[in-house]
């Protein structure tokens, strides 16, 4: 059987990174790779014991310079595509926490979503200048017309179920974290990824910020929840956050809280999207969202291009006005009305219109020499091998959910096969792909797309 280059896409968070890696993946396919993809730690221990491939990490700080030479003696090529190089507070900040001058010596190159995060790796990590590459995220692949379509069923279930309503997405890893004991800054410290002094201290003013802001948001949503300026508010938690905290604070009022699914679905069904500095105020605005951003002060150091490209309110009168406003308003007349934003967004996310990011990653993947691998070795394709590897794995013992840790199953609490095959028929129906991948499950949260 002809050999194929192999590609390892490690999945950190399935609801804002399946879709859009399932979408590269497929691409990939198209050129010609066999990929594996995955959550984060089976895909790391499948690639230890398989074929060399070339293995797109989601960020590179030093606590992972010594995986990543072990990973990069073993014979794979180590691109980095980090899911938060999008929104952060400070340039200096991020290239600290998430760029590591170990990890960065294994790496061959810095898959970066816009200009603005190119320039912050120019001025704070230059040592990784020629490394870097400005191709966009696949995430964001899936917001463009055409390829959003995979949202639209979900969505409509959505509207079904809760008719009329405001989604408000929250980022408050910070001041509500999972684990309610955690302390986010000695945590940074204890993992290497800051250092007590200036870096700490950025660190405690950011937490205070959030924490006001929390309070802040909690007391608007109260307001408009009392006014009956929206029909229905629903809160989405952040992937990292203490989703119990919000369930309490909202039982005494007309608030639901829900996280399943994708971000994306619920606001495509929602009259208006909410947040509080979060990349979803990027993402509502690229699906033709009304965005607004709650600021509660408009001179911090914490205010980003996600807030920029909103409509800023500080109270829920403003919030209602804002939604009064765009009520009734067609999903056209909103795309227009948001060029200028979307256009602003441009210096953040290069892919705010094709060529997609997955093309232009695949474009510089290319580039790395990477011998190709039968597809056998990694138990895919209609060979005897592969036969024999595929009926072994039927009685492989499945790792019991109660076993995993919790925050990490509220992050990746699996993936059935429909997941991945419905969202690649859609897009081969609506002619976005060329061709519908096989798919092999290799274990539990592990795929193969070939």
């Amino acid at each position: 059987m002809t050999k194929r280059r192999l590609l390892y896409l490690p999945i950190e968070t399935k609801a804002r990174e399946l879709l859009g890696k399932t979408f590269l993946a497929a691409k990939a396919v198209e050129r010609g790779w066999i990929v594996v993809m995955g959550a984060h730690p089976d895909t790391r221990k499948f690639m230890l014991e398989h074929p060399a491939g070339l293995y797109v990490e989601t960020s590179i700080p030093d606590a992972k310079a010594e995986r990543l030479e072990r990973i990069h003696s073993a014979g794979h090529r180590i691109a980095n595509m980090c899911e938060e190089s999008i929104v952060y507070a400070d340039g200096r900040d991020y290239c600290m926490r998430k760029l590591g001058l170990s990890s960065l010596r294994w790496t061959d190159l810095l898959l970066v979503p816009g200009e603005r995060n190119a320039e912050h790796i120019h001025a704070y990590r230059p040592e990784g200048d020629s490394k870097v590459v400005i191709t966009g995220n696949p995430r964001f692949d899936t917001l463009l017309p055409g390829v959003r379509c995979v949202y639209n069923h979900d969505a409509e279930a959505i509207k079904e179920t809760f008719g009329r309503f405001v989604l408000v997405n929250t980022n408050f890893g910070r001041p509500n974290p999972h684990r309610p004991d955690d302390d986010p800054v000695a945590k940074l410290i204890a993992r290497g990824m800051i250092h007590e002094g200036s870096e700490a201290d950025f660190i405690r003013r950011h937490l205070s910020f959030k924490r006001r802001q929390m309070q802040g948001l909690q007391a608007l949503l109260r307001d408009l929840a009392g006014s009956g300026a929206a029909e229905k508010i629903v809160v989405r938690p952040h992937p990292v956050e203490n989703h119990d905290v919000w369930r309490e604070w909202a039982k005494p009022l007309n608030i639901e809280v829900r996280y399943e699914g994708s971000a994306n679905n619920w606001m495509m069904a929602a009259d208006a999207v909410v947040h509080p500095g979060c990349t979803t105020g990027m993402e509502g605005l690229l699906l033709d969202r009304a965005v607004f951003s709650y600021v509660p002060d408009a001179n911090s150091e914490f205010i980003g291009e996600q807030d920029r490209a909103s409509e800023w309110v500080t109270n829920a009168e403003e919030l209602s006005n804002g939604l009064a406003r765009v009520r009734g308003l067609g999903q056209q007349d909103v795309r227009q009305g948001l060029a200028p934003q979307r256009e602003r967004l441009r210096k953040s996310i290069v892919n705010v219109e094709p060529p997609y990011a997955a093309d232009r990653i695949l474009d510089e993947l290319e580039q790395i020499d990477m011998p190709p691998v039968r597809p056998a070795q990694v138990g895919v394709g209609s060979g005897f091998v592969a036969k024999v590897i595929q009926a072994g794995r039927r009685w492989l013992p499945q790792k019991a959910a109660s076993k995993r840790d919790e925050r990490s199953l509220q992050k990746f609490p699996g993936v059935a096969a429909e997941e991945i095959s419905e969202p690649l028929a859609q897009w081969a129906d609506a002619s976005i792909l060329t061709q519908v991948p096989q798919i092999t499950r290799l274990h539990d949260r592990l795929w193969a797309l070939h």
